[in-house]
């Protein structure tokens, strides 16, 4: 179905009764990268404005030229030589994905996980179960990184059984601006002295306004 069409109710309950009771088909799965690209690609024409699109068949129309100059086997044999240099010189390091990363999303697809959420939602959202759009559920008084490191979790059944990684306590209801800052300030990446100097007269500040 493509986007901006939708399903009539029969046809709703027809797909529901046939799923009812089923896990979903892609449960557990990855889409491959060729199908996520492919996707994305279908989307793109469908979704984006006429101006992008024109934009976008534009630079086809130019990659697809003779005379582009990236098309050239010696530019593509220049470009392969720096970029094994690069790598030889240790300039150029391979993005991988770490094991506490990899770690870190499994926990996140437990069904754990979601019962935490939930129990933190309650506690701190008076509207719930209606929630107000862009509030997420983080680590936030204690990180999720440092838990898994203080209790030496390596694997997802060490995550299950460890009490602290469920605490209720420990969660925090954050919109999303706060969580992005208060991510750059747990790990004092992009964050200045004096920007840290400034938040902490500002609390300072307001804190002493809030008693008297």
């Amino acid at each position: 179905m493509r986007i901006g069409q939708k399903h009539t109710k029969e046809a709703k309950r027809k797909i529901g009764e046939a799923h009812r009771g089923k896990p979903p088909g892609m449960l557990g799965k990855n889409q491959t990268r060729e199908a996520r690209l492919k996707i994305s690609k279908n989307n793109f024409w469908f979704t984006a404005s006429p101006e992008k699109i024109e934009q976008a068949k534009e630079s086809l129309r130019k990659r697809a030229r003779k005379d582009n100059p990236m098309f050239k086997a010696e530019t593509r044999k220049k470009v392969s030589e720096k970029i094994e240099e690069l790598y030889k010189n240790g300039k150029l390091i391979p993005r991988k994905r770490t094991l506490m990363g990899k770690l870190k999303r499994k926990i996140r697809r437990l069904p754990q996980y979601k019962e935490w959420k939930e129990g933190v939602l309650k506690r701190d959202v008076p509207t719930y179960p209606v929630i107000p759009v862009g509030l997420q559920v983080h680590h936030h008084k204690k990180t999720f990184t440092a838990i898994l490191k203080e209790n030496n979790i390596k694997t997802v059944e060490e995550a299950i059984r460890c009490r602290e990684l469920w605490d209720i306590k420990l969660g925090q209801v954050v919109p999303k601006g706060d969580h992005y800052i208060i991510s750059q300030l747990e790990k004092r990446v992009n964050v200045s002295k004096e920007l840290l100097n400034f938040l902490e007269a500002f609390i300072k500040i307001h804190r002493a306004k809030e008693i008297e």
